[in-house]
């Protein structure tokens, strides 16, 4: 049985978490991927991962990047971490 991917991203309502947040969404959109996308502003959740320091970027519950570094950036994480699933 597999499993829906998820995206989670871990911030605040600061630019660099909504900018992360938006590169997400609308790649997920434009390549028309079915992925779960969650945006959680919780900081006890958010420690749960173990981070310090936002926004942060969890691909199928993997931390996989810490800061905004760009849509690019982030559209090949999701690239690199969806294709391992398959």
């Amino acid at each position: 049985m597999n499993e829906k991917p998820s995206i989670k991203v871990l911030g605040a309502d600061c630019g660099a978490c909504r900018n992360m947040y938006n590169a997400v969404s609308r790649f997920i959109a434009r390549e028309g991927l079915d992925v779960e996308v969650e945006y959680i502003h919780d900081p006890s959740r958010i420690l749960d991962y173990g981070v310090m320091t936002i926004p942060v970027l969890v691909i199928n519950e993997e931390v996989v990047m810490v800061g905004f570094r760009g849509a690019p950036k982030i559209e090949q994480a999701i690239r690199e971490r969806l294709n391992h699933r398959r």
